[in-house]
């Protein structure tokens, strides 16, 4: 790379990567990042939504440029990508409006219809009973992130400590996740369901 004359580019997910699950970016990882962002570019790419970048990584993040000028501060930013919901929606910095902004976004909605989408949800609801999982509406069991829909068994809101707990070697989501794909098949879903992180699929 460095031959042709480039620089490398640094791309990291973010739970358990760049921060504790669900939790904030420690400043260490911070004053890294803020280093890296100094020479090249950086891009973070996470199954999470922009609330949750916000809160895990922006938050922390932003205080450690405050005693730069803004021509640095606007140089370190524009350097720094963030892909959410498993990159289906970029955003940038603008430095005119002294945030982030969508550059695309990316509807699974749009792609595969209202009727789909429903039945989608039936599905999920079908697999808490067939799977004798407890309802936990108030731990966002299955969420609609746009792009995608995550079904967590113990929820997005669940404790850490339940959450790693839960399926660290994916034993348990395994079976779910391949009923949800006979009945995406049956229904002639255009989606495909995958295990990812320790609770969701």
């Amino acid at each position: 790379i460095k031959s042709l004359g480039l620089l490398p580019i640094v791309v990291a997910d973010m739970d358990e990567t760049l921060t504790p699950s669900r939790g904030e970016c420690p400043r260490p990882v911070v004053e890294a990042i803020k280093e890296i962002l100094k020479k090249t570019s950086f891009v973070l790419i996470t199954g999470s939504d922009r609330s949750l970048v916000d809160r895990q990584f922006l938050e922390p993040f932003m205080p450690a440029l405050k005693d730069l000028t803004k021509e640095d501060k606007d140089a370190i930013l524009r350097n720094l990508y963030i892909m959410v919901t498993s990159g289906s929606e970029l955003l940038t910095y603008d430095a005119g409006k002294e945030s982030f902004v969508s550059q695309y976004r990316l509807t699974m909605k749009d792609e595969i219809g209202q009727e789909k989408w429903d039945k989608i949800m039936s599905i999920l609801n079908e697999v808490l009973d067939k799977f004798n999982i407890s309802r936990r509406p108030e731990n966002d069991q299955i969420e609609d992130r746009i792009s995608q829909i995550t079904f967590s068994p113990p929820g997005r809101k669940a404790s850490i400590e339940e959450r790693n707990l839960y399926d660290s070697t994916q034993a348990k989501r395994m079976p779910i996740a391949e009923y949800i794909k006979k009945r995406f098949v049956e229904e002639s879903i255009p989606a495909e369901p995958r295990v990812a992180g320790k609770t969701s699929i």
